[in-house]
């Protein structure tokens, strides 16, 4: 009599679930791992925007056609900072950076320091210069008078934050900025950060 020698199908089947299990694990550390690396450029991109900002105050912006408010002493206002990553501002002549985008101010940075990394099926926005009347009271960016990390904030993981704020505890506008809060979300725990100046 012949015999027939193979797998039989529970054989197969327990095989087919092993391997289904294996290829989740393996793309759940692939999918971790990659948020991990992620969220390491975002701190690392608020840590050179940060330094660049205090070399601002320590030495001025050193573009021709600034307002006077503009000097050594002062983080950049909205408009500043604005003006420095390549907006138009009317009060600054020219009314836009050459090039989009300007290291000299923040000694140190570069424009893909202001560009989170893409978080797959998120839409960039970019660096956003927050412009509520009251430090920590904007919708999408919230204090919560965290020192280090705020929990329940809006701030989307593709974008980073900038606060300036004047002597009374306001956005400052065309006045002298004497501090900063630079807000950014981790991707792996969606948890919100706050990164505030040396001046606080």
């Amino acid at each position: 009599m012949r015999r027939w020698t193979g797998f039989t199908i529970v054989e197969l089947v327990v095989v087919m679930v092993i391997m289904a299990i294996l290829l989740t694990l393996a793309g759940f550390t692939l999918n971790r791992s990659q948020a991990n690396s992620r969220d390491a450029e975002r701190n690392a991109d608020i840590a050179v925007i940060a330094r660049g900002l205090e070399a601002r105050y320590r030495e001025g912006d050193p573009q021709s056609g600034l307002p006077s408010y503009v000097a050594p002493g002062s983080y950049p206002d909205v408009d500043e900072m604005s003006y420095i990553i390549g907006n138009t501002v009317s009060t600054f002549t020219p009314t836009q950076v050459s090039g989009g985008f300007s290291n000299e101010a923040l000694p140190g940075t570069a424009v893909a320091n202001f560009t989170p990394p893409q978080v797959s099926g998120a839409s960039y926005a970019g660096f956003t210069i927050a412009t509520c009347t009251t430090a920590g009271s904007c919708a999408s960016v919230n204090d919560s008078g965290a020192s280090g990390s705020t929990t329940g904030s809006s701030t989307p993981v593709s974008q980073y934050y900038y606060e300036p704020i004047d002597a009374d505890g306001k956005i400052c506008k065309t006045t002298t900025c004497v501090r900063f809060n630079l807000y950014w979300k981790t991707e792996v725990d969606n948890q919100s950060h706050i990164l505030r100046s040396n001046r606080q």
